[in-house]
């Protein structure tokens, strides 16, 4: 497939280029300046906490997102997959760092654009710089709104809310790096309530577990269980 037509079809399917007619996306794709970055499975495209200063688009493959707390007593795994907008949320604002680190799952392509030349897209097209300021506001509005939720009832239900609030995304797979002590402190619960809790939901069949990791097989499912409840 030519490399252009390709860009132009993954373009297409990112929100930040919602909108744009085939027109303007061959402009685009014709007149930016693009940097091509092509790394292996296994490789760190960045860590978190390091600075960003570059718009950076998966273009081909798998990446596994991790996020960790600041006191490295918790980790979660997050699979990506092209097409992807690495942190655009991090551009611009107080923290120009990576929230996230990214590591190749399997042999990935990037596409990079300087500030710089996405200042250019701000200025010369009006529907790119409203969707970056949709997707900053979506992400800003359920952040706030998260705040608000009703309290969870019973200890299931503040367990589900713990993956569901330390998950950047609410479907798919998530593994989380946490000892059953640390988890029972932030769901404020002693750690024998919070084991029996989990292996009720292993039987379920909504998760699995080892030492010091608990993977959930489809964050939707818990959320659709937690509903239910």
């Amino acid at each position: 497939m030519d490399d252009s037509l390709h860009l132009y079809e993954n373009f297409m399917r990112l929100p930040l280029f919602s909108g744009l007619g085939s027109e303007e996306m061959t402009q685009i794709i014709a007149q930016t300046k693009f940097q091509f970055l092509r790394l292996e499975a296994g490789d760190y495209f960045c860590r978190q906490d390091e600075k960003t200063d570059q718009l950076v688009i998966l273009n081909n493959g798998k990446m596994i997102m991790t996020t960790q707390s600041d006191d490295y007593g918790c980790m979660v795994e997050e699979n990506i997959t092209a097409p992807y907008v690495l942190s655009p949320e991090t551009l611009f604002g107080l923290y120009q760092r990576y929230l996230h680190s990214y590591i190749c799952d399997s042999a990935c392509t990037f596409v990079i654009l300087s500030k710089a030349e996405v200042f250019k897209l701000f200025d010369n097209y009006f529907i790119f710089r409203i969707n970056w300021l949709n997707l900053i506001a979506t992400k800003v509005q359920k952040r706030s709104m998260q705040l608000w939720h009703t309290p969870p009832a019973s200890l299931r239900q503040r367990i589900i809310r713990f993956f569901v609030q330390h998950s950047d995304k609410p479907a798919g797979k998530k593994v989380f790096h946490i000892k059953m002590e640390r988890l029972a402190r932030d769901v404020n619960e002693s750690r024998l309530k919070v084991s029996q809790q989990l292996h009720s939901l292993k039987e379920d069949g909504l998760i699995t577990m080892k030492r010091g990791l608990i993977t959930v097989n489809a964050l939707e499912k818990l959320i659709q269980k937690k509903e239910n409840l």
